[in-house]
């Protein structure tokens, strides 16, 4: 470069606004943005695990192979088992809800007929004489008066609790509304079929940029850590973008481990259940719970009363089944939140509940159901800004100094009385041990003393032994002597006798 080329400076409030127009675009394109966004999310995950298996040895080309193609092993997966199942039981409740309402208007017509040959209700012209109804609006009337009779027939348990005047009149006021409402639906309906075809092509779409996402992950992660380091603040960027991406990552990627866990834990409940209340879906009970329980509070409700319904409807009006299915998904859910959600979940945000809500309902209001699920999340981005912009907000408040005196005051005397506590512990063992030693010494010579006796004994015994023995080898020696002097005495009589023989016959 020459010496007298100059560099050319952008001032500020163009790069301020060039950056302005460009999040403009980005949200005015967000529909065609959506499939970039969620590969980016997919790349984003499927980078940890591929991470992983670099560090455990493999290079990162094969690891990104694995790591894509195992997501696609789990896609076809539940593509090819768990969603055919999982639709053939969603029409089924669906068959089932209009089977249902169709008993109910049967059991209203029969439930009109018996009135009306009683003559215990009033007929519609009397009451359209004083309404003034129209022909449709005695036609709606009619229908309400036949379902909520089929209702009345079919569930005894509502007559108790809905009034089926003040629901008519309700729906009466509300005549408008509901016209409105199918209006839209119709032409929404419209709508939907092109809709329903660019999700299409967004799905097939999602893949290829999540691979392509996942192959330049690593590059661009470098590419942003040198353009970091080259600016003044890094620092400080460093430290904003570390935190933020720990809240996100530690976040989403919490909250899919546990919902995923927890939908196939109430799953498995409802699949236990139906082996002794004959309820059914209990695929479609898990999934439910998979999906709505990422929503912060309010998807318990919504898990719970879905539950519960199906099981009731199911297990044909079983009030058993339905209150038993709930118990279940509280239970599953206390268990979670307490001991299983925290460790793999953690304190990741770090917001008050309330703010939680706050943010998760404006998300809503906003964004809808995305709204729902990030908003507790972006909070807390929002909270980490504000710790960096304005630290003083998160200051611990300071404490008079007499009130930290008696605080420490009181620490002294709890360490004082700890302390005793344990030197009382240390004399305790201390004696204790002393006291062994003397029982061990006391035993020991007790062991001694009888030691001794027994050697005594055994000497006494051994002594008494020889004293018998000296007196029998005495004994057998006294008998030995007095048979040899026996036999001496018989020699000596042979002798005198056979002297005389001899002498007499010499005689």
């Amino acid at each position: 470069m020459d010496n007298n080329e100059r560099k050319i400076e952008i001032p500020k409030w163009i790069s301020w606004l060039f950056i302005l127009l460009l999040l403009v675009f980005l949200f005015n394109t967000m529909d065609v943005a959506t499939p970039f966004l969620i590969g980016a999310v997919i790349a984003w995950f499927l980078n940890i695990y591929a991470e992983f298996l670099e560090k455990i040895g493999l290079k990162r080309n094969l690891a990104v192979f694995i790591a894509f193609g195992s997501c696609l092993i789990l896609i076809l997966t539940a593509v090819l088992f768990i969603i055919p199942t999982l639709t053939k039981q969603v029409v089924q409740i669906t068959t089932n809800i209009k089977v249902s309402i169709s008993e109910i208007h049967k059991a209203g017509l029969r439930a009109e007929k018996n009135k009306l040959n009683g003559n215990t209700v009033t007929t519609k012209e009397s009451k359209n004489e004083k309404t003034g109804a129209t022909n449709e609006v005695e036609k709606i009337q009619t229908s309400c008066y036949i379902f909520f009779n089929g209702l009345y027939e079919k569930f005894p348990i509502l007559k108790e609790n809905i009034n089926k005047e003040e629901a008519i009149t309700f729906l009466e006021s509300k005549q408008e509304e509901i016209g409105n409402f199918l209006v839209k639906f119709v032409n929404n309906a419209v709508s939907n079929v092109s809709s329903f075809l660019s999700h299409i092509f967004n799905i097939i779409l999602i893949p290829i940029f999540t691979f392509y996402f996942l192959v330049l992950m690593k590059p661009l992660k470098e590419r942003i850590k040198y353009l970091v380091n080259r600016s003044p603040y890094a620092s400080y960027i460093k430290n904003i973008s570390e935190n933020i991406i720990k809240v996100l990552e530690n976040y989403i990627r919490g909250m899919f481990i546990s919902s995923t866990l927890f939908g196939v834990t109430v799953g498995i409940g409802s699949y236990i259940i139906s082996f002794f209340f004959h309820t059914k879906y209990s695929l479609v009970i898990g999934c439910v719970t998979i999906f709505l329980s990422v929503i912060p509070y309010i998807g318990m409700f919504l898990i719970s009363v879905i539950a519960g319904l199906i099981a009731y409807f199911t297990s044909g009006g079983n009030l058993l089944a339905g209150v038993i299915m709930v118990l279940m998904v509280q239970t599953v859910n206390f268990t979670f939140d307490n001991y299983i959600s925290p460790k793999i979940v953690g304190d990741s945000i770090g917001i008050h509940p309330l703010v939680s809500m706050f943010a998760m309902l404006a998300g809503g209001k906003l964004f809808g159901f995305w709204g729902l699920i990030l908003g507790s999340p972006c909070a807390g981005v929002i909270k980490i800004f504000m710790m960096k912009l304005y630290p003083t907000l998160f200051e611990e408040m300071p404490v008079d100094v007499e009130e930290q005196k008696q605080e420490q005051k009181e620490e002294q005397k709890q360490e004082q009385k700890e302390e005793q506590k344990q030197e009382q512990k240390q004399e305790q063992k201390q004696e204790q041990k002393q006291e062994q030693k003397q029982e061990q010494k006391q035993e020991q010579k007790q062991e001694q003393k009888q030691e001794q006796k027994q050697e005594q004994k055994q000497e006494q015994k051994q002594k008494q032994e020889q004293k018998q023995e000296q007196k029998q080898e005495q004994k057998q020696e006294q008998k030995q002597e007095q048979k040899q002097e026996q036999i001496t005495q018989k020699k000596k009589k042979n002798k005198s006798k056979i002297k005389g023989n001899s002498d007499k016959v010499t005689n």
